[in-house]
């Protein structure tokens, strides 16, 4: 956190995105050597206001908040123009005391008035620059220690927690393979408790062999939410000098448990050059005692583990751009498209942009139930209905296929033709645990509105009501 709050400041300086002009961006480029510069020239003279111009640049620049994003940044684009005109003015200003006396005379400038001297303003800008280095050093220094000894303790306790491994598919996703776990969440009804929901934790490793550089892993969910789901890049560092090592990557899941707005983890995505390195999964049994919970790459070897990263300047800077987790297709701009499509009951365009967005991801969860919703309103039901058991081969143990699945068939035949579903599905598939939950709640439903339904001298009274006379 300390040296992304550097980073943070050191952005700024070497501009935040960069200029379509040579000469700007030649002053961008040089930006932190502008910086460093006019602090010295500030501190030669007043030391203090130095110091001072330093804790408004760590303040104004994201030192407090942290923050990348180009909005929480455009405000201080200035920065480095403004030390590159302090150290012009500071130059015109200085360079008088190295002119002969007579050419200065002649171009009438004035002696510049250093304070104690010209070697004691030198004197003073370099005793500011050691104790503003030991100033930001020492408290990195300190952090790296402490990183240092609390990583390695959560390494040893992921790797001495006891797991289990779990079976996976692998499937085609978005031009890369992903490999997804199918067992490993635990069969629940699903919950809707308003804002505050549940949420469910799981810690799982990925095992691979002969790692030589970086895997390229995406870790990849879906999202029934009218957003952006919770996919991202995995990043770790692998050391150049490493021929072929065996690892595995921990890697938290965190999935919520409502029947709607779901997001669900699909697996973990790998480009096809990279995918043969892939070993299998393991889940911990109990994460709950390993407290916090993070991504982390643990070689075999122990001599190989990297517990911090060195330093490393980018004195030039480099162009800041968000990263992508996808390229060309969208999931939720289409996703958008398609609901807007279904609603203005063009179902032949909204299906055709459903399947073209199934060719990206086959069997997702996301797009097989819009598939089958545009379907059913085409009246074409039993396809429907096929498209979405066909998951059940991808997903026999996924929480949210059967919360979408219950769902799906209470739109379709009500209460009555949901506990039907689900028995029907149940006698052909008796090994779908989490099946049951749902037929023995629709089952439920079905009693308790059989209750509600008969007449009131045919309802069977509770023990605590008076019998008629």
């Amino acid at each position: 956190m300390l040296a992304r709050a550097y980073a943070a400041v050191l952005r700024m300086a070497t501009s935040i995105v960069p200029a379509n002009y040579a000469l700007a961006r030649f002053v961008e480029e040089r930006g932190l050597w502008f910086l460093i510069a006019g602090l010295l020239f500030i501190a030669g003279q007043t030391p203090v206001r130095a110091w001072l111009v330093v804790v408004m640049l760590c303040y104004f620049c994201g030192y407090i908040s942290i923050q990348f994003a180009f909005r929480h940044a455009f405000h201080m684009s200035f920065v480095p123009y403004f030390f590159a005109g302090l150290c012009l003015q500071y130059l015109c200003w200085g360079l008088p005391a190295f002119l002969p006396g007579n050419l200065r005379r002649r171009l009438g400038l004035r002696m510049p008035i250093f304070r104690g001297g010209f070697y004691r303003t030198v004197a003073r800008a370099s005793v500011w620059a050691i104790i503003t280095l030991a100033l930001f050093y020492t408290p990195l220094a300190l952090a790296r220690a402490l990183q240092r000894n609390s990583i390695i303790a959560m390494r040893d306790s992921y790797l001495d927690a006891p797991s289990s491994p779990i079976p996976h598919r692998v499937m085609a996703w978005d031009g890369r393979e992903v490999f997804l776990p199918t067992a490993g969440r635990k069969c629940r009804l699903c919950q809707n408790m308003g804002l505050i929901v549940d949420s469910e934790t799981r810690l799982m490793a990925a095992f691979f062999k002969d790692v030589k550089e970086p895997l390229d892993i995406k870790l990849i969910y879906e999202w029934e939410g009218l957003s952006w789901d919770f996919s991202a890049p995995a990043t770790f560092a692998v050391s150049p000098d490493v021929n072929g090592a065996s690892l595995r990557f921990f890697f938290p899941v965190h999935e919520v448990t409502t029947c709607t707005n779901w997001n669900h983890f699909v697996g973990i995505s790998l480009p096809r050059e990279q995918a043969r390195l892939f070993q299998g999964f393991h889940q911990v049994d109990n994460p709950e005692d390993l407290g916090l919970l993070v991504n982390m790459a643990i070689p075999e070897k122990e001599k190989l583990f990297i517990a911090n990263q060195r330093l490393k300047i980018p004195w030039a800077g480099k162009e800041w751009r968000p990263y992508r987790i996808y390229e060309e297709f969208q999931p939720f701009i289409v996703e958008m498209d398609i609901q807007n499509l279904r609603n203005q009951e063009k179902h032949e365009e909204a299906l055709a942009l459903v399947d073209k967005a199934l060719s990206n991801r086959p069997q997702s969860i996301q797009f097989t139930f819009l598939k089958a919703e545009i379907l059913n309103k085409m009246g074409q039901s039993d396809v429907a209905l096929k498209t979405c058991l066909n998951l059940l081969e991808y997903y026999p143990d996924a929480f949210v296929l059967f919360a979408r699945l219950d769902r799906f068939f209470q739109e379709r035949g009500g209460t009555q033709g949901r506990m039907q579903e689900w028995s029907s599905l149940l006698k052909q598939n008796p090994d779908l645990h989490c099946a049951r939950y749902y037929f023995e709640d629709a089952q439920r439903h079905v009693s308790s509105e059989e209750s509600h339904n008969l007449p009131e001298t045919d309802r069977p009274h509770t023990s605590g009501s008076s019998q008629p006379q």
